[in-house]
């Protein structure tokens, strides 16, 4: 009993604490994924869904959306890095009743509030080639890298992109279920920007991100000026929205079936299309940055499943859920100094040899030498 009490106080010290430390590191920033477009569309659910009832999922259902495309801590779309895919069920720049966030990667880089405060605490710089130490020592960590890593994809549209950490779902007749979500191409294509096997096959060269030498890489910003491009045309991006189900058998189910860094089989768990997305206006820089998910947006019959330890596979969304201190924070400082400066193409210099300095230069600083 004494264990059960100091486990919850360490996890609620840890949720709490936590977001504090992102207020002070990431100032007007986003916590991780700074470098995004976002956009208006619409969501329908399908007309003959395969899954379960649900009252919030309801067929035919339309939502006028907004989505989010980032890199996953870079500034850099040219670079070996996860690329992310958020959405949220209203065209709002906070309020909504359900804000979805997913990553590429069926598997996670941790799984637990311990391991990711784990992989946190070991970046050495903002080089793109930081987390040797971590990819050494947790096997685990290494699947997940190898998992979501991406290079230069063709398009936001052609990746697949995983909530995987699992929410409750509670169908309309009360049955219970685990689920996941993913996007995926609109036209179900296969996925682009899979890394070469030798950019994965170690963790000395999985760690190092960095993009390509040789040739002439694209922007800096090509996937975010592809993004606005399909939607100034008139095309915008296409996707399907998919869950997964696993039906919660109370003292029968595998240990690992919460674990976000473990899959679920597709034979005894298939995919199965939830709705259809079409993503058609290109916010600019400013509207794109005034957007906030948080995962404690669910609606009624989705759950974040409770968490008891920091040890316990929950606690991920469990810690993520109270990190709104952190979007406070960046609001607050946005009003008072206005939004960080764009980052835009700098030279090919820093762009072809990136053990120079230069690479170290935060936003602000690329941005006023940018002028």
């Amino acid at each position: 009993m004494l264990k059960k009490i100091y486990d919850r106080i360490v996890l609620w010290s840890v949720a709490k604490f936590f977001p504090w430390l992102v207020v002070v590191g990431a100032r007007r920033s986003h916590m991780s994924h700074n470098s995004g477009v976002a956009g208006r569309g619409q969501l329908r659910i399908v007309d003959n869904p395969e899954f379960p009832a649900h009252d919030f999922f309801q067929p035919g259902r339309e939502f006028t959306i907004r989505v989010r495309h980032a890199a996953v801590g870079w500034y850099d779309d040219a670079m070996l890095i996860v690329r992310s895919m958020s959405v949220k069920f209203a065209d709002t720049n906070y309020k909504s009743p359900f804000d979805l966030e997913m990553n590429t990667g069926r598997i996670t880089f941790f799984w637990n509030a311990l391991s990711f405060l784990r992989f946190v605490s070991v970046r050495e710089a903002d080089r793109g080639d930081d987390y040797l130490k971590y990819y050494q020592k947790y096997h685990r960590g290494l699947l997940g890298a190898r998992s979501g890593l991406r290079r230069l994809p063709d398009s936001v549209e052609s990746l697949y992109y995983y909530s995987q950490t699992p929410y409750i779902w509670e169908s309309t007749d009360g049955t219970r279920y685990y689920v996941k979500f993913r996007g995926i191409p609109g036209d179900r294509r296969p996925e682009s920007g899979m890394p070469d096997p030798r950019d994965i096959s170690t963790p000395e060269a999985l760690h190092d991100q960095r993009v390509l030498a040789g040739g002439d890489p694209p922007s800096m910003t090509y996937s975010k000026d592809e993004f606005r491009e399909r939607c100034a045309k008139g095309d915008g991006t296409r996707y399907i929205l998919q869950i997964q189900l696993h039906r919660i058998q109370p003292g029968e189910d595998d240990a690992q079936i919460l674990n976000s860094n473990y899959e679920w089989d597709e034979k005894t768990h298939p995919w199965m299309d939830l709705a259809k997305i079409h993503a058609t206006e290109a916010f600019d820089y400013a509207e794109s940055n005034n957007h906030y998910f948080w995962v404690g947006h669910v609606p009624q019959g989705i759950q974040i499943p409770p968490a008891k330890s920091i040890r316990d596979p929950n606690s991920l969304l469990y810690m993520r859920k109270r990190v709104w201190p952190a979007f406070y924070m960046r609001w607050l400082l946005t009003k008072i100094f206005g939004l960080p400066p764009e980052i835009r193409e700098k030279t090919r210099d820093l762009r072809k040899d990136l053990s120079d300095p230069a690479y170290d230069l935060m936003p602000d600083q690329l941005a006023s030498e940018n002028k």
